[in-house]
């Protein structure tokens, strides 16, 4: 800029102060009208959504087998429907373009995908009000997203309780999961570990060192044969 600009804008206080004002004129626009929102990505971009289910201790894989034959047998029947029937009223599910699912002892995953767009986020309440429909078990269902992990990325609260002694801390854990279900409107809460309780079983094996030695064991072989 010009020296004789730059005096000629200096020399009155009514140009001074016209200059700040477009300055900040300029800078406020600048950040209402040009900066993007906090969370300008959607929620989840993808159609499909990834649903977990996971059970009290002690559900062996054939339990966990007959569970998710008996959710195939609810979800597989709308692939392949008209999502118009969803949108009118007639079915309590949204169609769907396919569903993926497998089980093992403790977790079951679905991965089903939406034929409609609009209908994913339906689709993750409908999931999730069948899964609650299962005594006992712990469920979470988030849209599948690639911008962000699939179980809330960016969205979620992580909530980190830590302690010394397990058993008041997997109860302060336990209150945390009851207290996030009710102040909260229709939450996905996932706890980790996914069973809270401390009825895991227990299997404590304590070697004859001296034994081991004559034997040549070391620790290494020891824990591979265990």
């Amino acid at each position: 800029m010009p020296v004789s600009v730059v005096r000629a804008v200096r020399a009155t206080i009514a140009r001074r102060i016209v200059l700040i004002t477009t300055v900040l004129g300029l800078c406020a626009s600048i950040i209402i009208f040009m900066t993007p929102e906090a969370e300008y990505l959607p929620e989840g971009e993808e159609q499909n959504i990834f649903a977990f289910m996971f059970s009290p201790p002690g559900y062996n894989i054939q339990t966990m087998g007959r569970m998710i034959q008996d959710l195939n047998d609810y979800f597989v029947p709308f692939i392949g429907d008209d999502s118009g029937e969803f949108e009118r009223g007639e079915t309590e599910v949204p169609a769907l373009n396919y569903m993926i699912g497998y089980a093992r002892a403790g977790s079951i995953l679905l991965i089903p995908e939406a034929t409609s767009r609009d209908q994913v986020d339906a689709l993750v309440m409908a999931v999730s009000n069948r899964f609650k429909q299962v005594p006992g078990v712990i469920a979470f269902a988030s849209r599948g997203s690639i911008f962000a992990s699939n179980t809330g990325g960016s969205r979620s609260i992580n909530l980190d309780i830590s302690g010394t002694a397990l058993a008041p801390l997997f109860e302060t854990d336990f209150r945390a999961f009851i207290k996030a279900k009710e102040i909260f409107e229709n939450p996905q809460v996932r706890p980790q570990p996914s069973s809270l309780t401390m009825g895991q079983p227990l299997l404590e094996v304590r070697p004859d060192w001296e034994r081991a030695t004559e034997f040549g064991l070391n620790t290494s072989d020891l824990g591979y044969m265990i």
